[in-house]
């Protein structure tokens, strides 16, 4: 976790493990990976891709992060996260069955699962993901990530949320032209700003 100085500077608090007790009786890594932080309240929300769970973090002025809990991704190896505007939906993007797990936000410490959908084209692995200004609209990259998968693999997923947050695909992905390469992705870091 960074923090934002008022002069601009970035200042990074000491690093933080997640907690043991999240990987008992796992063999995986300690890794997570994607995160997004609510847009209202000072909570992180954080992939741990390998073990397949959503962590929530709390958060100070200065960037200190507190621990709060998991919870359960019905999918395979979430690794990208938004939260919708409004602060009322997360979606985790899981790279390991081409799937966008969707949570209620209603008690925003404790994420409620309600929506397990799979979207079109399983060739390749879902990872980029952003929401846009209206929350109406969830666009996903997806990369071939297997010496197996096709060039199809390397497409642009467009998904409507419906009023309730739910995902819907009206559209076919989007192929892009990228033959057999991986489309270049940005991995974010999370920012805590002056107050």
């Amino acid at each position: 976790m960074f923090r934002l100085e008022e002069d601009g500077r970035l200042r990074q608090n000491p690093p933080q493990a997640l907690p043991d007790s999240v990987f008992t009786g796992q063999t995986a890594l300690h890794g997570p990976l994607g995160m997004r932080t609510h847009p209202n309240l000072p909570i992180l929300y954080v992939d741990i891709t390998l073990i397949s769970k959503v962590a929530v973090y709390t958060y100070d002025r200065r960037g200190k992060l507190s621990f709060v809990g998991t919870v359960a991704d019905s999918g395979a190896a979430p690794c990208w996260a938004v939260v919708n505007h409004a602060g009322t939906r997360l979606y985790a993007t899981n790279t390991g069955d081409n799937s966008i797990e969707v949570y209620d936000l209603t008690d925003p410490f404790n994420p409620v699962d309600i929506q397990h959908f799979v979207m079109e084209g399983a060739t390749g692995a879902p990872f980029s993901t952003v929401i846009n200004k209206s929350d109406q609209w969830l666009y996903v990259t997806s990369e071939k990530d297997a010496a197996t998968a096709t060039t199809a693999a390397n497409a642009f997923h467009t998904l409507k949320v419906g009023a309730d947050g739910m995902l819907t695909e009206p559209f076919l992905p989007t192929v892009l032209p990228v033959g057999g390469t991986v489309p270049v992705q940005s991995q974010g870091i999370t920012v805590v700003g002056a107050h």
